[in-house]
């Protein structure tokens, strides 16, 4: 009984992860969500700790076609390394993608610009800037769920320093 319970696990699972032609073909919006650390560097790196971001993503692919499109709402939040207040921002993203169609894992590269909110803890004031982002990722497509695990370099420039953030995320989109 259990080797036909677990014969029966194993063909459910290889099941959703075989190719779908004709989903691949029509691509379509995923909506998702992902988190991960987030890595402070240059001049944020010599006062704020590592911290924790995290996001809401939807994301349009084209059909047969290796390009797509994702807008994402993040927030960050990183611990100061010496008494000061816990260095927060809020975003507004978009990004464009390019993937390589292998079956099942999809390796991608994405970029795009947004609109960066911080704390008052780098400089006196709350303030919002314009920034860019750039990374890769992997991300394993199966019939309706996609897996993905990205690292991205985001830099965004305000007045006397240039906030530098690196978050590694892992995510789910339907």
């Amino acid at each position: 009984m259990r080797r036909l319970l677990a014969a029966g696990c194993l063909l459910a699972l290889v099941s959703l992860g075989s190719p779908r032609p004709a989903l691949a073909q029509l691509g379509g919006l995923a909506l998702g969500a992902a988190a991960g650390p987030v890595t402070p560097h240059g001049d944020a790196a010599n006062s704020f700790k590592s911290g924790i971001h995290v996001e809401a993503l939807a994301s349009l692919s084209l059909p047969l076609l290796p390009i797509g499109f994702r807008g994402e709402v993040a927030y960050d939040q990183m611990d100061p390394k010496v008494g000061a207040a816990k260095l927060k921002v809020a975003s507004g993203v978009f990004n464009a993608t390019f993937s390589v169609p292998f079956p099942l894992l999809h390796p991608y590269a994405i970029g795009g610009v947004g609109y960066y909110i911080h704390n008052s803890s780098i400089n006196a004031a709350r303030e919002g800037k314009i920034g860019v982002n750039g990374g890769v990722g992997l991300e394993l497509k199966l019939s309706k769920l996609r897996a993905f695990a990205e690292a991205r370099y985001h830099s965004i420039s305000y007045p006397g320093i240039t906030l530098k953030l690196l978050p590694v995320t892992v995510g789910l989109a339907l």
